[in-house]
C-alpha cells in the first residue's frame, strides 16, 4: 500500500520510461547532413515521380499564363 511520501513502486518504472525515451530521442535524430549523391538519387527519384504524374506538364502551363497576361495588356 502506498505511503504518504508516494509509490515507491514507480520509481523503477519511471526510469525505466526515462532510459526508453532516451535511447529514442537519440536513435531519432536527425542526421547532420546528406551526402552528394544521396541527394542526388532523391532529386532524380522526385524529378521521376513528378513527370510521371505530369507535373511538368503543369508547370509549363502554369508559365505561360503570366506571360499570356502581360501580353494582352
Amino acid at each position: 500500500m502506498p505511503s504518504g511520501r508516494g509509490d515507491l513502486g514507480a520509481g523503477p518504472l519511471y526510469l525505466k520510461t526515462l532510459n526508453r525515451l532516451d535511447r529514442y530521442r537519440k536513435a531519432g535524430a536527425a542526421a547532420d547532413g546528406y551526402a552528394d549523391e544521396d541527394c542526388e538519387k532523391l532529386l532524380a527519384k522526385s524529378n521521376g515521380i513528378s513527370e510521371r504524374l505530369g507535373y511538368d506538364k503543369i508547370l509549363a502551363e502554369n508559365k505561360k499564363i503570366p506571360a499570356e497576361y502581360e501580353a494582352k495588356r
